[in-house]
């Protein structure tokens, strides 16, 4: 979506008011341009995806909302934009799990924040279809409060994604086509 959109606002420079009634609700993920298979060439620069989308439908950076899952747990991490981080910060429920921050040599709990380090998701609250885990992922992320949200209230670990240990290889079992030949 963000390449056609972009297309578009570049090829016709037309703007939409929808500020009333309008959300912006990412999909988790593929910043780094690949999403399951689909593989865009290059980055996705949030700042700029939002201040485009701010642009072309006319609305603000409230409207915006990402969220963080993985395929082996069955914990989601919503979130919103940060005007503080430039970024989405992203919130565990704490009904629903926990995080653990390791460190990147030594895997030990990283306590503090500010820090980047590797993802753990621990959910020992199984579901009907999933008994409860700890994965370790390959997601580099930055604990900014371990409490609550500053901004928003909400009680819980915030995070924000900031890289991965390993290049994103593009399988998975949600797309099945390339942008490469894409034209609008």
């Amino acid at each position: 979506m963000h390449k056609v959109l972009n297309d578009y606002y570049q090829k016709e420079k037309r703007t939409f008011d929808l500020s009333e009634n309008f959300y912006v609700i990412t999909g988790g993920g593929g910043w780094d341009g690949t999403k399951g298979r689909v593989k865009l060439g290059h980055n996705v620069n949030k700042v700029e995806f939002i201040e485009r989308m701010c642009d072309m439908f006319n609305i603000t950076t409230d409207k915006f909302c990402d969220n963080f899952a993985a395929t082996e747990s069955p914990l989601a991490c919503g979130g919103h934009w940060s005007k503080k981080h430039n970024d989405f910060v992203l919130h565990v429920d704490p009904k629903k799990g926990r995080i653990v921050l390791r460190d990147t040599e030594s895997l030990e709990p990283i306590k503090t924040t500010g820090k980047p380090g590797i993802l753990e998701l621990i959910t020992p609250y199984g579901v009907d279809s999933y008994s409860g885990v700890a994965v370790l992922l390959d997601d580099l992320v930055q604990v900014e409060n371990w409490e609550r949200c500053p901004e928003c209230g909400r009680e819980g670990a915030i995070f924000r994604v900031i890289g991965r240990l390993t290049p994103s290889i593009g399988k998975g079992c949600s797309s099945l086509f390339t942008l490469e030949s894409y034209h609008l």
